[in-house]
């Protein structure tokens, strides 16, 4: 969903970064300067996808927001140099999505700021015990980011990372993502939701003959069709260096609450059928809740659109 060469690195949260998945190589390519891209990318083709970068590189990861965490759950990770090599330690470890992949970025505060750093997920003192029981997102694994005494040579620092600067702009990079992948969802659901209407017979014709179905359906693909025109208006920003942080954030509120809102009319269209694993909306329909939620709410991102809109941020009340 739309074009993924023009896609940016990836990363998400404070102390979770990406490398490879929607957001190809990540900081690595973005932010690790010659001599790290050379050590990491070196083994990667000319016009590889990316979706085998992501299988051959690395993993993302999410931490949940710092406020909402107790404060014996510090999102920052504390960074401790020694003559040769650095030292990471998370005070208590953070949620995250963890992909077994054999590299991780984080994002660790230094006595220089926020800086990225590459994380082989074997190496000693690092772990992503599962979180397991979820309801969304089933076909990726959830893990818990702990790090206790993790070392590191030189070269693992990014060294073209300074402050929270490269980090967001991953996470802007990622939200323009989503607003493509959302459609994707919602093309499955209304897709789904036609063909079942126009095919189960009510009384003495198709539901799709019914007014309240008609009406629903035209709703589906009207923000459908909005949404499309969102993303393909945000690509060409983006491809003209014109995209910003609240066109993202427009972007990431609308698709995914078009996305949801047709999600729930499909399961609606699909009767009791909609809640089956033989059709797919309710698989949507969970998945959602996840995308929904996480790379900021809808509500943190109505904020940020406030922000912008009347110069006054109102985040903290």
């Amino acid at each position: 969903h739309g074009p993924r060469a023009k896609q940016q690195p990836l990363a998400r949260g404070v102390a979770g970064g990406a490398v490879g998945g929607p957001g190809g190589p990540g900081g690595v390519g973005a932010d690790g300067g010659s001599n790290t891209r050379a050590l990491f990318l070196k083994d990667l083709p000319d016009g590889v996808t990316y979706e085998e970068l992501f299988d051959s590189v690395g993993a993302y990861g999410s931490l949940e927001s710092i406020k909402l965490l107790p404060e014996k759950r510090q999102a920052f990770i504390n960074f401790l140099e020694s003559e040769d090599a650095y030292r990471l330690m998370s005070q208590s470890g953070g949620e995250l999505i963890l992909q077994n992949r054999p590299i991780a970025i984080v994002w660790a505060k230094t006595p220089d700021g926020i800086r990225g750093f590459i994380v082989p997920t074997e190496r000693e003192g690092f772990s992503a015990p599962l979180i397991p029981g979820k309801f969304s997102l089933r076909a990726s694994v959830t893990s818990e980011l702990i790090m206790e005494d993790v070392k590191l040579g030189p070269e693992a620092l990014l060294p073209e990372t300074s402050g929270l600067k490269s980090a967001l702009q991953c996470l802007s990079s990622a939200r323009y993502g989503i607003t493509w992948g959302v459609i994707g969802t919602m093309m499955a659901v209304y897709d789904e939701a036609l063909r079942y209407t126009q095919q189960r017979p009510q009384f003495d014709r198709p539901l799709a003959g019914f007014q309240m179905v008609q009406e629903k359906l035209v709703w589906m693909h009207t923000e459908l069709t909005k949404a499309q025109l969102v993303a393909l208006r945000m690509g060409r920003m983006k491809d003209q260096g014109k995209l910003k942080h609240y066109h993202v954030s427009f972007g990431k509120r609308n698709n995914c609450w078009a996305a949801r809102e047709i999600c729930k009319l499909g399961r609606e269209l699909l009767g009791a059928n909609g809640v089956c694993d033989e059709y797919q909306v309710m698989r949507h329909l969970m998945n959602i809740e996840s995308v929904y939620t996480y790379e900021g709410t809808h509500d943190i991102h109505t904020l940020s659109l406030g922000a912008h809109l009347t110069g006054h941020p109102a985040f903290r009340g």
